[in-house]
Order: C-alpha cells, then sequence, then structure tokens
C-alpha cells in the first residue's frame, strides 16, 4: 500500500515532503474559496445579511466589496512580493495573510440578519487574506521545485485544492440541507457553523507548509537597489521597464490578468446571480460540488 501511494505521490510531482507540504496549502486554503468565495457566504448574504436590502442594491454592494478587496491585492502584492523576496520574509508575509483570512473567515460566523456592512468587510478582508497568501505561496515554490517539476507540482497543488475543497463543502451540504441533524436551528445556523469549520480547515492543513519549508535566503548575487520602500519602487519600475523590451511576455501578462479576472468573476458572483435567477440552493451547491470533482482529474492530466 505504501509503495502505491509513494508511486501514486512521484506520478502527479509530488516527491519530496516539501513538495507535498507546499500542496497542502492549497487543500487548505481551498475551502475558503468553495464555502465563502462561491457557495455558502453568497447564499448566506443573500438570505440573511443582506436582510432589508432591495436584490439588485445587495448585488451590486456584494462585487464592489468584491473588487475593492482584489484592486487592494492587486496594489500590494508587487510591492510586498519585492519586499519579501528581498528580505527573505515570504513564510512571515504568507502567514501575516493567512492569518487575516482565517480570522475574518472565523468572524463571519458573527454575522446575523441585516449585517451586510460588517459580512462584507469580514468578506473583504477574508478576500484579502487568501489572495495575498496564495501570492506569497507561490512564491515559496520556485525555491523549493526545480524547473522541470514546476508544471507538476503546481497542477497537483490545484489538484489537492479542488479535492480538498470539495470534501469540505460535500460535509457542510449535508449540515446545511440537514441542520436539525446536529442540533442547529436552521441553515442560518448551519452556515455559521461552515464559515468556523473553513478557518478551522484553512489553519489546520497549513501547518504543514510552516513545518517542513524553510524560510528561503534572498539571493544576493543579483544586484538591487537598497533595501527601502523607495528601493522597491525602483526595483519594480525596472522590471516594469524591461517588458518594454518582451513584447510577447507583456500581452501575455495583460491577457492572462483579462482571463484570470474574468474567471474570478465568473467564480464570486455565479452562486448569488443563480440565486437572483430562482436555482435553489441544493442545485447550485450540487453544481459547485461537481465542479470540484471534475477539476481534480482534469488538473492532474494538464499538469
Amino acid at each position: 500500500m505504501r509503495h502505491r501511494v509513494l508511486g501514486l505521490l512521484s506520478r502527479i510531482g509530488l516527491t519530496r515532503p516539501t513538495l507535498r507540504a507546499w500542496a497542502m496549502y492549497d487543500w487548505a486554503n481551498s475551502a475558503f474559496i468553495t464555502t465563502v468565495v462561491t457557495v455558502v457566504f453568497p447564499l448566506y448574504y443573500a438570505s440573511v445579511a443582506a436582510q432589508g436590502l432591495p436584490r439588485e442594491v445587495a448585488t451590486s454592494r456584494f462585487a464592489t466589496a468584491t473588487a475593492v478587496a482584489l484592486s487592494v491585492v492587486a496594489v500590494l502584492s508587487p510591492v510586498l512580493g519585492a519586499l519579501s523576496d528581498r528580505a527573505g520574509r515570504i513564510k512571515h508575509m504568507l502567514g501575516i495573510f493567512a492569518g487575516l483570512g482565517m480570522v475574518s473567515t472565523l468572524a463571519l460566523a458573527t454575522v446575523g440578519p441585516g449585517d451586510w456592512e460588517w459580512g462584507l468587510l469580514l468578506f473583504g478582508l477574508g478576500n484579502v487574506g487568501v489572495t495575498g497568501s496564495i501570492v506569497f505561496a507561490d512564491a515559496l515554490l520556485r525555491h523549493i521545485a526545480r524547473d522541470d517539476e514546476l508544471d507538476r507540482v503546481s497542477t497537483a497543488g490545484y489538484a489537492l485544492g479542488y479535492l480538498g475543497g470539495g470534501l469540505l463543502l460535500a460535509a457542510q451540504l449535508v449540515l446545511l440541507m440537514k441542520p436539525q441533524w446536529f442540533g442547529l436551528a436552521d441553515a442560518g445556523a448551519a452556515s455559521r457553523v461552515a464559515f468556523a469549520s473553513v478557518a478551522v480547515w484553512w489553519a489546520l492543513f497549513s501547518v504543514p507548509l510552516f513545518r517542513r519549508i524553510p524560510e528561503p535566503k534572498p539571493d544576493v548575487s543579483i544586484q538591487r537597489p537598497p533595501l527601502s520602500l523607495r528601493g522597491i519602487f525602483t526595483q519594480l519600475a525596472g522590471t516594469l521597464g524591461g517588458l518594454r523590451q518582451h513584447r510577447q511576455a507583456f500581452l501575455l501578462l495583460v491577457a492572462y490578468l483579462l482571463y484570470s479576472d474574468g474567471i474570478g468573476t465568473i467564480i464570486r458572483l455565479s452562486t448569488l446571480y443563480g440565486t437572483e435567477l430562482g436555482i435553489g440552493r441544493g442545485a447550485l451547491i450540487g453544481a459547485l460540488l461537481m465542479t470540484q470533482v471534475v477539476g481534480v482529474p482534469c488538473a492532474v492530466l494538464f499538469g
């Protein structure tokens, strides 16, 4: 049995403990993406937190909160990424953002009827936390994987993310559809328990990364401006200026930005939009759960 497991891990690229620990962070944070971003919180927001708001106003404010959160990450990530690389503090920054996301997710359990402002604030902070932490987790990968391993390890992380997020979502589906089985009053109470479970799941399965992966040391062989805020912006300006010599790389980055933001918009608003169309809670969760299941083998095959 052990040989079969090792053989499977080898085929998907997770041959070393550090690579497996890195991939497990996808398993950890994907619970936030599936439960909070995609499924449970949008349903809870529409039916509980946004009580008293016209439906179109509630949706507009949800979309605005998402856009603001992702804009904050887009502005901060290059600066913080350059700083962490230079100072050798990638894991430190990852921990700060992950901690922000976990605490915000746990606090979602305190959001009650009509608390849409508090709910969206926590939702936005959670998005900043998870997106920022993924930026720094991605930065770790190049320090622990060889060039010929990057593709397979990255897609193995995606597969584990789909699997982990899907498993927790399946358990939460039972919780939401049959809250009385667990001594809960209704689906609203079950949703609050689901938010708390995401925070615990995220924290628990982040431990391997922090235990097994050492903090990368900055590359002192590369000539860079002095380590200061001005030096960081000088470095970023130099990077952007260098893109003028690589037109295809620049077009690729722009295309990827538009593509990833478009997909992200669909993911983040799909459940809320489906609710407005009158699609039932069970059908929405089932559809998203099916997506998670399909994503596992497809991610592995892509790698």
